[in-house]
């Protein structure tokens, strides 16, 4: 397991700015651990952390979930936006970064929502089906709304990618081993273009990224499928996967 300092020292070594060191201390190091957490969080944004995917059902009963998490927050959670003048159902966890899939409970098995833009929900308000046909997750200063365009006589299953929590210098990485070259290379090409390295050096290590991103995103296809049963609705990664998680 690579420590964050270990990660640090080797984006700089990838980079070339400062040589073969051990450790980098320092602004450098404070430096660059702001940027590994903005690439943690903007590959978690765009999918690409199948580890931080997350899966929660909901009772029926409600239209609007506001994630909110009291216990990083002494204040009180903010109000949604437009709540539709239903109450909205706390959910007292940390916010998703992102809403991958909604569902809503159709006898034994689940049906997709159609997940829509904010601007695309509102239409719908009005239009009132049987059951809701689309939903919106927006973030709102320290919280998160998740919308149904009607409150939901049926349960709710949502699949979202869990925020992670932000790395320090003392902390280990705790992701399989592809991913942490992935963040060293990412890493490396931040602190690369922060101190203007030549071009020619930088698209070697942009192509080197996108080999790895593509490789992982390619075995991710298959090995890395949510299974799901009727009755536990968990996920379970594929359990004949080599990579066992």
């Amino acid at each position: 397991m690579a420590t964050i300092k270990d990660i640090i020292a080797s984006a700089y070594r990838y980079s070339g700015i400062l040589g073969d060191v051990g450790e980098v201390n320092g602004n450098r190091a404070t430096e660059a651990l702001g940027f590994l957490n903005q690439v943690i969080y903007n590959y978690n944004l765009d999918n690409y952390l199948p580890y931080a995917q997350n899966v929660r059902t909901f009772e029926a009963g409600f239209q609007t979930y506001e994630f909110f998490n009291p216990e990083d927050h002494e204040e009180l959670p903010p109000k949604p936006v437009d709540g539709f003048g239903v109450t909205p159902k706390i959910v007292t966890e940390e916010p998703p970064v992102r809403v991958l899939q909604v569902s809503y409970k159709n006898g034994l098995h689940w049906s997709p929502i159609q997940v829509v833009g904010f601007s695309a929900i509102t239409p719908y308000v009005l239009d009132v089906p049987a059951i809701p046909s689309c939903c919106t997750y927006q973030r709102h200063k320290e919280a998160g709304f998740l919308y149904l365009n009607r409150p939901s006589l049926r349960e709710i299953r949502v699949i979202y990618n869990k925020a992670l929590p932000k790395v320090t210098l003392d902390d280990d990485m705790d992701a399989p081993p592809e991913y942490v070259q992935l963040f060293i290379i990412t890493l490396a090409i931040r602190i690369a273009r922060k101190y203007k390295l030549p071009q020619t050096d930088l698209q070697v290590l942009i192509a080197e990224k996108d080999d790895i991103l593509n490789k992982i995103m390619d075995r991710n296809k298959d090995d890395h499928q949510i299974l799901y049963s009727t009755e536990d609705v968990n996920p379970f990664y594929n359990i004949l996967s080599p990579r066992g998680w």
